[in-house]
């Protein structure tokens, strides 16, 4: 059953950029309140000394002089308060109306069950399923499987997602090399989407192509 409205005080939205990709803002907050409604969930801009506003968002701009990736992460995660995070990147424009219903559902999994670290749009490949549709259009990632660890539009458990980002690494790097982390926390259940038709937000990602940008040009 979907939690009250309330659900979204536990959330705290944020999104990856960079002062570089500055003109990727409005495009991304025009489509994000056209298509994410209602959006009562705290709304952090991790950019490194930029400022952004948008009539209708309540937007807060983390800075951050920090040199990595990662470290810029961790000093972008500080500043979260809730217990999960809404984790976007700046090119994710959304297609079509957010599955509200949908994050209320996944809150609620993970308020019932500590070890869930995230519920992923990314509908990835591995070995074998675990626990197929134990929550309805998810599946249990085996431990180790390939990009557990990816930046794909995800609820993730706050403290988590800060223990999984220890290194100043790229995203890249984090993707490939830092997974191997996953295979050692044998209490971490990661979930990911069966199919598209039951990720939770559409940007367009396909594996294995662009939605928009390539190589930081439209």
């Amino acid at each position: 059953m979907a939690k009250e409205n309330n659900w979204q005080n536990e959330v705290t939205l944020l999104i990856n950029t960079c002062d570089a990709y500055e003109d990727l803002w409005m495009p991304f907050f025009t489509l994000l309140k056209k298509y994410f409604s209602p959006l009562h969930m705290r709304i952090l801009l991790n950019t490194e000394t930029k400022n952004f506003h948008f009539d209708g968002l309540q937007i807060e701009t983390v800075h951050s002089s920090a040199k990595s990736y990662g470290a810029r992460m961790r000093d972008a995660l500080n500043h979260v308060d809730t217990e999960y995070v809404l984790l976007m990147l700046d090119d994710f424009f959304l297609r079509r109306p957010v599955e509200i219903g949908r994050l209320a559902d996944i809150v609620s999994w993970m308020d019932a069950d500590k070890d869930i670290v995230y519920f992923n749009t990314d509908v990835a490949k591995a070995v074998k399923d675990l626990e197929e549709n134990r929550y309805p259009g998810y599946r249990r990632l085996p431990a180790g499987t390939r990009y557990t660890l990816n930046l794909q539009a995800a609820v993730w458990r706050t403290k988590r997602l800060k223990f999984y980002w220890q290194y100043d690494v790229s995203p890249w790097d984090w993707e490939e090399r830092c997974n191997v982390l996953t295979a050692k926390q044998k209490q971490d259940k990661f979930y990911s989407a069966l199919n598209p038709e039951a990720q939770f937000m559409d940007y367009g990602y396909i594996p294995g192509q662009w939605m928009g940008i390539c190589h930081g040009k439209w």
